[in-house]
């Protein structure tokens, strides 16, 4: 994470980082993406929703009257994983994670 490599796809060094696959993406024939990276895992849990589960980000207008408690009750069980992150998991684990990323193997 500490990489010139990795420093120009994420400037903060942080993980995660998702790159677009270029298999999915081509550069030369797509417009050119704002960013190289996403990082924040909150930003690429919402970009994975739009991409692959676009439904679960129905709400409102955009959602069957019918469906729009059911689209909600979906959409806040994934915006709950991403709160017990955020408070839960980040917490317990930071210590671990910055280990293994940014420690070399002997010296942990």
């Amino acid at each position: 994470v500490d990489t010139p490599e990795y420093l120009a796809k994420n400037p903060h060094g942080t993980i995660p980082t998702l790159v677009m696959n270029e298999d999915v993406y081509d550069q030369e024939t797509q417009p050119p993406l704002p960013v190289p990276a996403l990082w924040e895992s909150h930003t690429i849990v919402r970009y994975i929703c739009a991409a692959h589960a676009p439904h679960l980000l129905l709400l409102g207008d955009e959602a069957e009257s019918d469906d729009r408690g059911r689209a909600a009750w979906a959409r806040a069980s994934v915006e709950m994983w991403m709160d017990w992150v955020l408070f839960g998991f980040h917490r317990a684990n930071h210590h671990f994670i910055d280990q293994v990323a940014r420690t070399p193997a002997f010296k942990r």
